[in-house]
């Protein structure tokens, strides 16, 4: 028999063995059956927000999901796995799950006082336009730009737009018009200019990059003045093809004025000074100024203010396109010249004049990038001028030769401006005589001598030999490329004779020097006969010969040379009138010189430096004869000797060769 007390135990213990098992059972199952999670993503298009956005969630749910338009959008439908197409519907998750909703711009919170509005159509009770940046969306079809939207509304017309950037320019010509961005909290974004050529033009919540300007467009003179006028104008433009004819000048003494032309298309021509302008912050942009035919001895434009802009102009005749006036009180400062053609100042009716003048004690001008053609004189620089900038312009000179007349001498440098611009044909430097004024000019042209310190111009037959005939000590001469049959006789006192092309100017002549002089850059060739040279200098000069290239030809062989410079030899170490001489980077060539001498000098001091001596001679190519222990000279080892018949170097009967280079007084002495 079994006690009572252990048939209890007993089916304890029956029943702790059974919840273990149940437990064990439990855990396995967990293990083997886990419910899969799937995830949800959420897109949307347009503005509005959706509940719940993502998310994982249990396979085979069914999820409650409610897309919630942004103020002024509405919702239009879902894409994607969705059971229903109103806004609150269910998504069941069998996998992975991805969703759109779809928010369109909502117009009828656009309707005032019960009109029913189709996006971009108008008519009877229609007189909203809607502009959407991007695609069209509702029904019709929405501007896709502001200007669009302008072209077709009428007076009292609404335009509403909505947000986004709009890259353009705007111009309103329609009265009584509203331009409204709908969302203040998020305005649309015009990238340019706003011009209301209108009235009664209301513009709200519209974020503008560029400036909105009143602006009026005219078609005459009388239409122009009566803008210049009205103080609510800023800005005024020249109907396209537009010629103006104003009885008297144009002018400006209003600040803050803009007179433009029409697509860079439209002509202010009259008599007198053209445009005078007697205030601050204006500009003149785009016009063809001409002057009248019958009145051409006054200006284009009389800047008379402070930050004035003249640009994309074409400027025809006159006595001076622009000059300044600083009359009846007027300062005027920084006035900025750029992009603009100036043409044909100084000829036809007038004779004189500048492109650019009359710039005494005017601070601040900035000539920038513009384009000068054919004119008397391009630029007049006052000695007063201040702060000026020429710097990127083309000057083109044709029947003209001076570019610039700068009397300013320091603001800027002449160099600078030679540096900082174009010039066509090439400019120098001259008028170097005045004390307080340089001229930049055109180079000589081809057959042509300019005295580069008088500006004096020669050219015909006798060119250099008129030139130095006119010349004063220490002036230059620049010759132009061309043939020159001359012997010339250089008895000026200083005077440089400078080729403006290397080897470009060729003397087909003698050169017969007595004085100081510096020859540079040309070519040279003599028939020197059985005695002669093609240069020869003579008289204690001191003569310096450059870049040259220099040939001696004889039919009658003798002792001709190429050059020689004499200087008194009374014996070895005795000169009675030596030279000075420099040689640099010449060419020498002797043709049949037979017992002649190369190149020959009586020095006390020579500088020879990188000459190539191609003689041929039975004597010797280079010959010095010296005035004794004080003479100073150098032959450097950059010279060279070819196809030589006698000896290469002479020096007081000594004989060297170039392997005896460099040789200077003390390997001599």
């Amino acid at each position: 028999m079994i006690s009572k007390k252990l048939k209890t135990a007993g089916l304890l213990g029956l029943i702790l063995v059974f919840a273990v098992t149940l437990a064990a059972c439990d855990m396995g199952s967990t293990t083997s059956g886990t419910v899969e999670m799937d995830e949800l993503n959420v897109n949307i298009s347009g503005e509005g927000e959706v509940e719940p956005d993502q998310g994982e969630f249990d396979e085979n749910a069914s999820i409650e999901i409610t897309a919630e338009p942004a103020e002024g959008w509405k919702f239009s439908h879902w894409e994607g796995n969705v059971a229903e197409e109103e806004a609150k519907s269910t998504v069941l998750m069998k996998g992975e799950r991805e969703v759109t909703a779809v928010f369109n711009w909502d117009y009828s919170h656009l309707v005032e006082d019960g009109e029913v509005m189709s996006p971009g159509n108008k008519g009877r009770g229609r007189n909203i336009l809607v502009v959407v940046n991007g695609r069209a969306q509702g029904r019709g079809v929405a501007y896709s730009s502001i200007q669009e939207a302008v072209d077709n509304a009428e007076e009292g017309y609404k335009i509403l737009v909505t947000p986004g950037t709009y890259e353009e320019t705007v111009e309103v010509e329609t009265d009584d018009l509203t331009i409204k961005g709908v969302n203040e909290h998020n305005m649309p974004i015009l990238t340019g200019d706003l011009y209301i050529f209108s009235e009664d033009v209301q513009v709200y919540n519209l974020e503008v990059k560029g400036d909105i300007i009143e602006a009026a467009l005219v078609n005459n003179a009388e239409e122009l003045e009566a803008a210049l006028e009205d103080e609510k104008i800023s800005t005024i433009i020249v109907a396209e093809e537009t010629i103006i004819e104003p009885d008297s000048t144009v002018l400006i003494d209003r600040s803050g004025v803009t007179l433009k032309a029409e697509n860079k298309n439209a002509t202010i021509q009259g008599e007198g000074d053209l445009i005078r302008i007697e205030a601050d912050e204006v500009t003149i942009d785009g016009f063809s100024i001409l002057e009248d035919p019958n009145n051409a001895y006054r200006a284009g434009i009389v800047p008379g203010g402070q930050d004035i802009t003249i640009q994309n102009n074409i400027f025809e005749g006159f006595n001076n396109h622009i000059a300044w006036d600083r009359a009846g009180g007027l300062d005027p400062k920084n006035t900025t010249i750029k992009y603009n053609e100036f043409r044909n100042v100084g000829f036809g009716d007038a004779q004189d004049g500048s492109a650019v003048a009359q710039t005494e004690g005017v601070s601040g001008i900035f000539i920038i990038e513009n384009e000068f053609y054919n004119n008397r004189n391009d630029i007049g620089l006052a000695f007063d001028a201040t702060n000026v900038t020429i710097e990127g312009n083309d000057f083109i000179a044709g029947d003209s030769d001076r570019y610039i007349s700068n009397r300013n001498l320091g603001d800027p440098e002449s160099e600078d401006i030679l540096a900082l611009n174009t010039f066509d044909p090439e400019a120098v430097i001259a008028n170097l005589d005045a004390d307080d004024r340089e001229d930049i000019v055109t180079a000589p042209g081809e057959g042509e001598a300019l005295n580069i310190n008088t500006r004096d111009r020669f050219d015909g037959a006798d060119a250099i030999k008129d030139a130095i005939e006119n010349a004063n000590e220490d002036h230059t001469i620049l010759v132009g490329a061309g043939t020159y049959n001359e012997d010339l006789t250089v008895n000026v006192e200083g005077l440089t004779l400078e080729s403006v092309e290397k080897h470009g100017a060729v003397i087909e002549g003698i050169i017969d020097v007595s004085k100081d002089v510096t020859i540079d850059g040309f070519e040279v060739e003599a028939n020197v006969g059985s005695e002669g040279n093609a240069i020869f200098a003579q008289g204690g000069v001191k003569f310096e010969l450059l870049n040259s290239k220099v040939t001696a030809i004889t039919d009658d062989p003798g002792t001709p040379g190429i050059v020689y410079i004499e200087g008194g030899w009374n014996e070895i170490g005795d000169l009675s009138n030596p030279n000075q001489v420099t040689l640099k980077n010449n060419e020498f060539i002797g043709e049949d010189l037979a017992g002649g001498v190369g190149v020959g000098m009586e020095i006390d001091e020579a500088t020879i430096e990188n000459n190539d001596f191609n003689i041929e001679s039975t004597h010797a190519a280079l010959e010095i004869w010296t005035d004794g222990e004080g003479t100073t000279f150098n032959i450097d080892d950059e010279n060279t000797f070819e196809e030589l018949d006698g000896d290469e170097i002479r020096i007081d009967g000594k004989v060297y060769d170039a392997t005896d280079l460099p040789i200077d007084q003390d390997d001599h002495f």
